[in-house]
Parts: C-alpha cells; structure tokens; sequence
C-alpha cells in the first residue's frame, strides 16, 4: 500500500506491471534416430512431468523446476543421448551428465536454471527444449547373392519405409543393401521361361506356399540377413 497528501493540483498516478517471476516455454521435441542413410525413425513421445505433474507443450517453468524426461523405448533401438537445448548453452547427457542427469535408463533430469528465465511469457519468450536421439541396436545389412548364370532369370528387392509405407525399389541384384530393424523387404522374382527356382534365406529354403505370384516379404531384424535365389 501506498499513501500520499493530495496536492492542490491535478495528479496522474501510474501504476507499471512487471513479473514478478520469471519463466522459460517448455518445447517437447522428438525421440527419434538421426542420419540414417534411409531416413530418421521416430521412436516415440518423450513426456516431461515437473513435480510428478505433466507438462504440455509450451508450458511456463520457473528457475529451479526439476524437469524430468521420461523417454520412450522401441525395440532394435538403443538410447544414445538426451539433449536440452536452453538459453545459458546447449547440453548432452553424454558430455554435461551432471546439467542432464540420467536417473534410469529411460529417465533424465534438467534444472531450469536462472539464465534461462526471462520475465517475457508472451510474444517472443525464451524457450528451453527437449529431445532424444536413437540409433539401431545393430545397423543390419541385407547380403543378396544369387547363382551366376544370369540367363536363368532375376529379381529384384524392394525396401518399405516402416512409417510411410513407401517401397523404394533396388538395383537388381545389389550385392549390399541395408534395411533397418521393423522394415519390410520384398523380393521380386522373375524367372525365364522353363525356370524355376528356390528362394534361400539365410541358407534356408522358403516355402513355396510362402511364395505369392514370385513375390516374397520378410520383415528386417536386427541382423545380417543373406537372400539367395537359385534358378534351375
């Protein structure tokens, strides 16, 4: 409160608002791969709770709030880094474990600190955000050999995105050709005529039921896998 004598005069009184706290946006970036030769896999959605409750995007955080980012697992996939990108640097649980701290293998803690605050929560407001980054368990490549005598037919192998959906069709045949873990792989095959074949993976026979109009697919695992078509 805050008192005074009139004078005998006008008086304007004006009153100016500020913060009385200051706060950082919290953006929720994304769990995914990173520069794979085919194309980055989203893993999944990295939740942020601070004291136990879960923040949206775009929320406000105070310096000191605990952030906590539980991060999302898939299978094949290995947890490389967690990365906070805020306005006193950039950080990585792999070189700054003590500012980006692991509390579990798929758990990692981050204290708004005082520099990332500001006392601007609208319009152009500093922004603290999170992300994941994964790599393959293994990055498998997919060995197709096939009997030389080319005269006897071909194939072909197809590559799906596992998010798109879309086929990306290959050399035939490629002598390397890598597919990552949860893709799908179709090989086309095309013998001449008074051909037949046996379709080889991994030195297994495949079933000729399995086999639909000279078209067979597998999903990728998380190994090499050795196709071999052999014309007879």
């Amino acid at each position: 409160m805050f008192s005074f004598t009139m004078p005998s005069g006008d008086l304007i009184v004006e009153v100016t608002f500020k913060w009385a706290v200051k706060y950082v946006k919290l953006s929720i970036g994304n769990a995914r791969t990173s520069g794979l030769a085919n194309g980055d896999i989203r893993i999944g959605s990295i939740v942020v709770k601070v004291n136990d409750i879960e923040m949206a995007n775009g929320s406000a955080l105070r310096s000191g709030a605990q952030v906590i980012m539980n991060l999302p697992s898939k299978s094949g996939y290995t947890l490389s880094y967690v990365e906070v990108d805020a306005p006193t640097g950039t950080y990585r649980s792999t070189t700054n474990p003590s500012v980006v701290s692991a509390l579990s293998e798929t758990s990692y803690r981050y204290t708004i600190q005082d520099g990332d605050t500001s006392g601007v929560i609208t319009g152009s407001p500093l922004t603290v955000t999170v992300s994941a980054i994964y790599v393959p368990n293994v990055e498998p490549c997919g060995i197709w050999d096939s009997n030389t005598d080319w005269a006897k037919g071909s194939y072909t192998v197809s590559i799906q995105d596992e998010f798109t959906g879309t086929w990306t069709t290959l050399a035939s045949p490629p002598s390397v050709c890598t597919a990552y873990n949860g893709q799908k792989v179709k090989l086309d095959i095309k013998p001449n005529t008074g051909y037949t074949y046996d379709l080889m993976i991994n030195d297994t026979k495949i079933d000729e039921a399995d086999i639909v109009s000279d078209s067979y697919t597998f999903t990728m695992g998380t190994s090499a896998v050795k196709t071999e078509v052999v014309f007879k």
